[in-house]
């Protein structure tokens, strides 16, 4: 596994602790047990906390918007998970800002950062 993934691993995992150790639930081991991959562990506890967050803010709409929350913010963090290392700071402040809104959010923010840096680029040239 690439030293960036790790990065975003530990990330998630940090978020995951402070979710869980939030609701006063013991976090086990930092990366699951010794049968799964360290990717299904964290994708594991990122659908946990995306299950948590998109009930308790949209359960009042009704189980197929908690779904529809659910099924964006994943995609939106497997989408991240594929973009290039040159763009991990990118994601580490979006993360660190917006992760609280969900996925969805942290990417839209990544992907607004990124069309600007390259617009800056170009007036640059």
């Amino acid at each position: 596994m690439l030293t960036d993934d790790k990065n975003r691993l530990a990330c998630y995992d940090g978020l995951f602790r402070a979710a869980t150790e939030e609701a006063g639930k013991p976090t086990g081991g930092v990366w699951g047990s010794d049968t799964e991959s360290e990717e299904a562990a964290a994708q594991k506890r990122v659908l946990a906390i995306v299950m948590r967050r998109c009930r308790r803010e949209m359960q009042a709409y009704g189980s197929v918007m908690v779904k529809a929350c659910v099924d964006q913010d994943m995609a939106a963090y497997r989408a991240l998970l594929d973009y290039p290392p040159e763009h991990l700071s990118i994601q580490a402040r979006c993360t660190g800002q917006m992760a609280q809104y969900g996925w969805a959010m942290v990417k839209a923010c990544v992907d607004q950062d990124v069309e600007a840096e390259r617009a800056l680029r170009g007036m640059r040239q």
